[in-house]
């Protein structure tokens, strides 16, 4: 899945490597969109970091994506 643009805004305590877990936050949710086949020109979502690793970050908004196919988006 090819994300042309994706906006994250980190929290502070992931300052130090904010690169490398924007592109893993990224891979994550490119990979969840691919694989519910989901097409979705905008879409928005918003989690708290609450002091968690970005892998962790990651797997809850990967797991925050709608459904897809035919079940909507």
């Amino acid at each position: 899945m090819l994300i042309r643009r994706i906006t994250l805004t980190l929290p502070a305590h992931l300052r130090a490597t904010a690169g490398q877990d924007a592109r893993l936050i990224a891979e994550a949710l490119g990979r969840e969109l691919h694989a519910r086949g989901i097409d979705a020109p905008h879409l928005s979502l918003a989690l708290p970091g609450a002091g968690q690793a970005a892998p962790v970050l990651a797997a809850r908004m990967a797991a925050m994506l709608p459904k897809g196919g035919h079940n909507g988006g």
